[in-house]
């Protein structure tokens, strides 16, 4: 079951979103009609995905997608836009939404959006923690016209990216996202020469019975049917870099530089990837995403080197009662008990999303997000606080040491931060 929030200032468009999702079974949907009460209902730790209009009495959904990102990086938000709103719209993925839908396609659109980012964030695999111990990867497939060959490679990625890259759950997703939309255009756009005229399946989805006459057309016929799709994966720490290269025609790329149903595919990894390069013809599209601080001068995709050094740790956080360690490889951490946490604790004490470490000049620190059993600090009851090298932090009933020295993130003297 997936928990979605819509939030629409406007009843009668609620009301057509609510009802239009309430009818998908695994649905759990509820409704805010500010901003204000989103983030007050987001706060309960029962909210998945959220869907947000982007002009609003009290905040405009630029401003919410901004204090989403803040205080909830594990909830993609997905914006609604009207017409008139592109550049509010491009903005706010610029700040860190999933993704977006006309509100002239919300009944084509929505709910197949929401399948495509509840599928990406929940995709779990065995091989996670070996990855974590990976410093470097590179995958080259050479794929059949087969849209189901998408999902798994998408997949993979995502799980690599998860156990590699410095980068939080939002932020995988929207990466993934590129690559998908780049493999999507690559098969139907590209190889089967399929045009704007019918919506394009995501993930795992039959197409309609149109497009479905003309792939059936396509794959019967050999000159459409034996091109090939290339892709390169490439993940690092610090990068993730993709190029897709399909055997088609090409297009001109400078058509679809509007906000519009055509180019909305384009439009996600113009907003989504640091670069996004085509090749001549067209029928190559290469994808950058730099993670943390980028050097002016990295302009390009560099080859992966062989001294590469380990990724940077910022602490550990150590069970007392198992003793099991936890490497902290992020400066924000969500503890929680679902498995979009970084740390999750599986048990009925901790809340859905019990709390947030943060480092605040090079300390660690700890924020309460109205859990139902809260946070203490070596035994003392806190809402928020700053951790020492060695202080207890208590999640419900369960106890972690956090070890980490506040030099090497930064601190300067032995003088605590005070928490505002």
């Amino acid at each position: 079951m997936v928990s979605i929030l819509i939030v629409d200032d406007s009843a009668i468009d609620r009301q057509l979103m609510d009802g239009l999702l309430s009818k998908e079974a695994d649905f759990d949907v509820w409704t805010a009609e500010t901003a204000q009460d989103a983030l007050d209902q987001m706060r309960q730790g029962m909210i998945d995905i959220v869907v947000t209009d982007l002009q609003m009495p009290d905040k405009d959904g630029l401003s919410l997608v901004r204090s989403i990102n803040g205080d909830f990086p594990d909830i993609p938000a997905i914006l609604v836009t009207a017409h008139g709103s592109e550049d509010i719209a491009s903005a706010a993925l610029n700040e860190g939404a999933a993704g977006y839908v006309p509100k002239t396609s919300i009944s084509k659109k929505l709910t197949e959006t929401i399948r495509n980012v509840w599928a990406l964030m929940q995709s779990e695999r065995s091989y996670e923690k070996l990855a974590q111990h990976t410093l470097k990867t590179e995958f080259k497939f050479e794929l059949d016209s087969d849209a189901a060959l998408i999902p798994p490679l998408v997949d993979l990625a995502q799980q690599t990216i998860k156990g590699i890259a410095d980068c939080e759950t939002v932020e995988r997703l929207r990466i993934t996202v590129c690559l998908e939309q780049a493999l999507l255009n690559a098969l139907y756009h590209g190889n089967l020469e399929v045009g704007n005229s019918f919506p394009i399946p995501a993930g795992d989805e039959l197409p309609d019975a149109g497009l479905n006459a003309i792939l059936q057309e396509r794959l019967n016929n050999s000159f459409f049917s034996n091109r090939k799709i290339k892709v390169l994966v490439q993940v690092k720490t610090n990068r993730v870099s993709f190029i897709v290269r399909d055997d088609g025609g090409g297009f001109d790329v400078s058509t679809e530089e509007t906000l519009n149903e055509g180019g909305r595919g384009l439009i996600l990894m113009r907003h989504f990837m640091d670069e996004v390069k085509f090749n001549a013809k067209g029928n190559e599209v290469t994808m950058v995403k730099y993670l943390g601080k980028r050097r002016d001068s990295d302009t390009r995709v560099p080859e992966i080197a062989e001294d590469e050094p380990k990724p940077l740790l910022y602490g550990r956080l150590i069970a007392l009662q198992s003793g099991r360690e936890t490497e902290l490889k992020n400066r924000r951490i969500l503890v929680g008990r679902r498995k979009s946490c970084h740390v999750m604790i599986p048990h009925s004490d901790v809340s859905a999303h019990h709390c947030q470490l943060f480092v605040e000049e090079g300390w660690w620190c700890v924020k309460d997000l109205e859990s139902s059993n809260g946070i203490k600090i070596n035994g003392k009851r806190v809402d928020k606080g700053v951790l020492g090298p060695e202080d207890v932090v208590s999640f419900g009933r369960h106890e972690f040491q956090l070890k980490y020295v506040p030099a090497e993130l930064g601190a300067v003297g032995i003088n605590r931060p005070t928490l505002k």
